[in-house]
Formats: structure tokens, C-alpha cells, sequence
């Protein structure tokens, strides 16, 4: 599902790489968890995986889709349409219900869902009875909460999250944990050094690993 061979980024082409010769491969249904150190690339992977910033070098590709090998437009779409991506900040619009951020999310994706299914969405994290609640009433943790929804709500092939619990409370911390690594078949690769969702990964890896170091496995 996804393949990364030799991965390289560089802040600007004058300067020394982030990180180089990354090498990964997840398969459909995986749920990875990536850490690391603070400043090492966890970040800046997700960030290259959503096609948010350009690859400098080597190759990545989820589902066969190149994204080192793609116009912008088509990388934005593919986005849009098969992706689901969690910040660490959420990204959401404040002055907004949540009702309106997860319809502008769909919009985005050319994809409808009712009103019911929108509630059931938000039953799975515990906010079913939030949906016309502005988002700026709502407190941090319900506010990431309602950001994994975002990235849930167009039925992605693959969640993409970057560190979602970082600063969250136990309670907040284990809805986010239950569904994105129990209750979901996507494909899931997360930046984290968030024990509470660490150990229930599928995989742990850590980020130098990647460039060719030791790995860690977790069963």
C-alpha cells in the first residue's frame, strides 16, 4: 500500500537533507506507528506522504499512485479523494459547526453523506450530539476528536496522523487510540511518541530505522 525507496527531503536544494535514503514498506491494512526524536522527520514524513511538501529525492508511492512523479492538481485529488490526514494542530475552522467543517471536508472529496451517517461518525468518538456545536465552544481534545472524524468521514484507503494524541487528556487520547487502531481497515501510519498509542500498533518503527538503522518490531 506504501512504498518509499530512498526518500529524501531537503529544506531548500543548497542546504544538507532532513533525512535520506528512507526506505518503507506498509501493507493495506497495517497500523504503523513511527517515532523518534523531536525534530528528526516524523513531521516532515507525514507531511511528504500527503503530498503536502515536495520530495527531493528517491521515490514514494501509495497504492501505486507516484507521488515523486505527479503534477500538483493530481497530487491535491489524489489527496482529497483517498487520504485522510489528522494534524497535530487541527485544522479546523473555528467559526465553524462541526457539521459545516465535516461538509466542507466532503465537498472537497465530491463525495455526500446524510445527516445520520454524519452522527454515527461522530457516535464513534463519543460527539454524536455535537454536530451543530461551533467548534471554537469546543475544548482541545473534542476538537481533535472531531479531526479524526474529518479524516474519517470520505472512507480513505489510508490515515495519515502526526502525532494526534501529543497533547491530549487519557480520555481524549483513548477514543482517537480505539478507533484508529481497532475500529478502522485503513491503512494507518502515525507520528507519535505517545506510549498510550504505541503499544497498540501493529508495527513500531523508529524514524532513523527508516534511513537504514536498527527497527524495532512490536507484535
Amino acid at each position: 500500500m506504501i512504498d518509499l525507496c530512498d526518500l529524501e527531503y531537503r529544506h531548500q536544494e543548497t542546504q544538507p537533507p532532513l533525512f535520506s535514503h528512507l526506505n518503507l514498506s506498509v501493507p493495506a491494512g497495517e497500523k504503523l506507528a513511527i517515532q523518534g526524536a523531536s525534530g528528526v522527520g516524523k513531521t516532515t514524513l507525514i507531511y511528504l506522504l500527503a503530498g503536502l511538501l515536495p520530495i527531493s529525492g528517491g521515490s514514494a508511492e501509495i497504492d501505486g499512485f507516484k507521488l515523486h512523479d505527479q503534477r500538483e492538481r493530481d497530487i491535491t485529488a489524489f489527496r482529497n479523494r483517498r487520504l485522510g490526514v489528522i494534524f497535530q494542530e487541527y485544522n479546523l475552522l473555528s467559526q465553524l459547526t462541526v457539521e459545516e467543517n465535516l461538509k466542507i471536508r466532503l465537498a472537497i472529496a465530491g463525495t455526500k453523506r446524510s445527516e445520520v451517517e454524519l452522527r454515527e461518525t461522530l457516535d464513534r468518538v463519543g460527539m454524536a450530539d455535537y454536530l451543530s456545536r461551533p467548534v471554537n465552544s469546543l475544548s482541545g481534545g473534542q476538537q481533535q476528536r472531531i479531526a479524526l472524524v474529518r479524516a474519517l468521514i470520505t472512507d480513505p484507503d489510508v490515515i495519515l496522523a502526526d502525532e494526534p494524541t501529543g497533547n491530549l487528556d487519557d480520555k481524549s487520547a483513548a477514543y482517537i487510540v480505539d478507533v484508529l487502531m481497532k475500529d478502522t481497515p485503513q491503512t494507518v501510519l502515525i507520528a507519535s511518541h505517545d506510549a498510550r498509542l504505541l503499544v497498540k500498533a501493529d508495527r513500531r518503527l523508529e524514524f532513523l530505522s527508516l534511513c537504514g538503522h536498527h527497527e524495532t518490531t512490536v507484535n
